[in-house]
């Protein structure tokens, strides 16, 4: 989701709230063996690989964090495991039964499950839940963080951000129809009024929303990809613009785009978590499947004028949804 709406082409505007330089990272003394050499085993069983799809910036910055995670983490810690980073190419050289736990980072990573070995403990990172979900059946010892937030935590955000707009649209694709009956479920229980329709078509979508425009007050998008991708992006953006219907996006590149603002996971965000997640696992954690606990967010502050919209202030804001 960071990078899937990278060329949607909206009239983009810079996005408050989103963004703080990485760090960079220093090892200490403990430090966790990032640069092993290709022949060298794992030290002990509570050793960890981490296996990234690529060799982007985005996956460098998960590396980063997760590395100072670990490290700030261990600081008490009498040991620390020793990690080693392979991209998913490099996947079919490196033995995982030698390591205590394979981090699987991002989706082409994912579909390399089988590869490991059925000893090890896997965990996914960088995935939505429907893409693990898929990933799950194949590896019994695989857990996951999943990319999105949960779902109660978007409504909340909603009527924090927007507290007088209550009729919610919601346009539910392949990835994300199974989301419904939790979400009426919330609904009720928030007060807000969800409209739901379903997409079997993109050639739905400009349909359904030109229905919305009179019956909802705002678009939650979640982040399926049969609605949500560089090929319908853009004209989801400019026809609820043009009906004066904020949209509530997923990740940072889509505010950029032109949604009004999205809660999400970034890539400090993602790590800093995957390395206690880690550590909880390796210590003998059994299920650790779960929806992220941190997160930022992000607001388009020159569609929020556009629409004239009161928002709350960055501070405010920052004091509720941003974690430290």
């Amino acid at each position: 989701m960071f990078t899937a709406l990278r060329h949607a082409r909206t009239a983009p505007s810079a996005a408050r709230g989103a963004h703080r330089p990485a760090r960079s990272w220093r090892p200490a003394a403990f430090a966790l063996c990032l640069c092993a050499a290709w022949g060298t085993a794992a030290q002990a069983d509570g050793d960890i690989l981490l296996v990234k799809s690529g060799d982007t910036r985005l996956y460098h910055e998960v590396e980063e964090a997760f590395q100072a995670g670990l490290q700030r983490l261990c600081t008490n810690r009498p040991t620390c495991p020793e990690t080693r980073s392979v991209t998913a190419a490099e996947l079919a050289d490196a033995n995982t039964a030698a390591y205590g736990l394979v981090i699987m980072v991002g989706q082409k990573a994912a579909r390399l499950a089988q590869q490991v070995s059925p000893h090890t403990r896997q965990m996914h990172i960088l995935i939505s839940h429907h893409d693990f979900a898929e990933v799950a059946t194949c590896c019994n010892k695989a857990h996951a963080l999943y990319l999105e937030q949960p779902l109660l935590r978007q409504l909340d955000f909603i009527r924090f951000l927007l507290p007088d707009r209550r009729r919610v649209a919601v346009l539910l694709g392949e990835h994300s129809a199974h989301h419904r009956e939790e979400l009426e479920s919330l609904g009720r229980g928030t007060g807000l009024d969800l409209q739901f329709r379903e997409v079997t078509s993109p050639d739905d979508i400009g349909r359904l929303l030109h229905e919305l425009r009179d019956e909802a007050d705002l678009l939650l998008s979640l982040p399926d990809p049969s609605i949500y991708n560089q090929d319908t992006l853009a004209n989801i953006l400019l026809s609820t613009y043009r009906n004066q219907i904020p949209v509530i996006g997923f990740s940072r590149g889509m505010v950029r785009a032109g949604a009004l603002a999205a809660l999400h996971s970034t890539p400090q965000t993602v790590g800093r978590e995957a390395a206690e997640k880690s550590l909880a696992l390796l210590g003998g954690e059994q299920d650790a499947k779960a929806y992220p606990a941190r997160h930022d967010f992000s607001i388009n502050p020159t569609v929020a004028r556009s629409l004239h919209l009161q928002l709350p202030t960055d501070d405010d804001i920052s004091r509720r949804w941003r974690d430290p």
